[in-house]
């Protein structure tokens, strides 16, 4: 086992005192060196693989400057999104001086309070909650009766900051709407079919005319309720998307767009379009949620919704370290990819927009035909004959 590496080896390294290395590491507001020479410091230490001994510091009733980020399931740590905003909040808490935990809790809430506690037991200072956790009310109630700062994702939470998809769909659905009016459908679960939902919540802020049986008649085409414990759910729900695409088609043959509940559905559908027997389909609007690097890679355009994720770490970061009450909706980005018309690659261009400025641009147009639609018909014309490889569905 190697030896640990001291204070004074740090400081010999860096060219500091002991004492200014010591202040620095363990963020003594005594110590005055510049945020260059501090990052300088934190860096050398990392390489040389320093570490806090947090027993100490708790015998000694001393902070331990650490935070634990909590996925609410396992499976979360497989989406793309997530993976990204967990890498934005350990690089900003690590910026500031703190170590970051990252878990994830399991559909057993007396589990997920034990966990919270040993955390706890660690000097863990403040818990930041991406997603709602089984326990959820046991959990609070312990942090509170323990002194602990906490900041979620969710409004459940009694702080919280997020970014939302229902202004995301919202914003999405109106381009759409903008290009060819109301012939789209929206491709979701069973048990999504309702205002609690982003995709749908989304069509009730478009049509604030219709009720909620009038939307799922118009514009929703439901598919069953897919398992999300399994092995690959990505797989299985390109798979979904592949199959429930190719049924949309074949019961409403003149639809010119589809909007579906994540990304990785909207792959499955695009996979379907590729075949040769759908070459006639390639010039419909495929919209999504997430905007993963499948889609931005994809041959066929496929605009998305994305979290604002810098902004929404940065929100974490800062209110995971304050007391203050803490309620912010943050509004995402728009991702609208336009078919260039050609027949090599690039096939699109893409335009990225804040989607609270794209709700107030396209609300503004009131023609559902005319001169946008014709436009972005023959901007597609072209695609309808590509010659790209078609993918199998698997």
């Amino acid at each position: 086992m190697p030896a640990r590496v001291s204070l004074k080896e740090i400081a010999a390294t860096v060219g500091l005192s002991v004492a200014s290395v010591s202040e620095i590491l363990n963020n003594r507001p005594n110590n005055y060196s510049s945020e260059a020479t501090k990052e300088r410091v934190r860096r050398v230490a990392k390489e040389m693989g320093y570490q806090v001994s947090f027993g100490y510091k708790l015998l000694r009733r001393q902070k331990t400057r650490t935070v634990a980020i909590m996925n609410s399931r396992a499976q979360m740590n497989d989406e793309e999104h997530v993976m990204a905003l967990t890498l934005r909040l350990t690089t900003g808490f690590d910026k500031l001086g703190y170590a970051a935990y990252y878990n994830a809790f399991s559909d057993d809430a007396e589990a997920n309070l034990k966990k919270v506690r040993e955390l706890i037991g660690r000097g863990v200072e403040s818990f930041v909650f991406l997603g709602q956790p089984f326990g959820q009310q046991e959990i609070m109630t312990e942090l509170e009766a323990s002194g602990i700062n906490s900041v979620g994702i969710a409004p459940s939470f009694p702080r919280w900051v997020r970014s939302s998809l229902f202004i995301g769909g919202e914003a999405l659905i109106r381009y759409i709407r903008s290009q060819i009016g109301d012939n789209f459908r929206l491709i979701c679960e069973k048990k999504q079919c309702n205002p609690g939902c982003h995709g749908f919540g989304a069509l009730m802020r478009v049509y604030p005319e219709l009720t909620g049986q009038e939307i799922k008649k118009r514009f929703i085409y439901p598919m069953d309720d897919i398992d999300f414990y399994v092995p690959d759910p990505h797989a299985s729900w390109e798979r979904h998307g592949f199959e429930t695409t190719a049924r949309l088609l074949h019961d409403f043959p003149g639809v010119e767009g589809i909007i579906y509940m994540n990304d990785s559905f909207a792959v499955g559908g695009g996979n379907c379009l590729l075949q040769p027997g759908y070459r006639k389909y390639r010039s419909l609007l495929l919209g999504g949620f997430n905007n993963d690097q499948v889609i931005r890679n994809y041959p066929l355009p496929i605009s998305s919704v994305q979290h604002n994720l810098s902004r929404l770490a940065a929100e974490l970061v800062r209110e995971a370290l304050l007391p203050t009450p803490c309620a912010r909706l943050l509004s995402p980005e728009l991702h609208i990819r336009i078919p260039t018309g050609k027949r090599g690659y690039p096939y699109w261009t893409e335009y990225t927009e804040d989607a609270s400025e794209a709700i107030r641009r396209f609300s503004a147009v009131t023609n559902s035909g005319g001169e946008k639609i014709q436009r972005h018909k023959t901007a597609r014309k072209g695609m309808q004959n590509d010659k790209t490889p078609a993918p199998r569905n698997s």
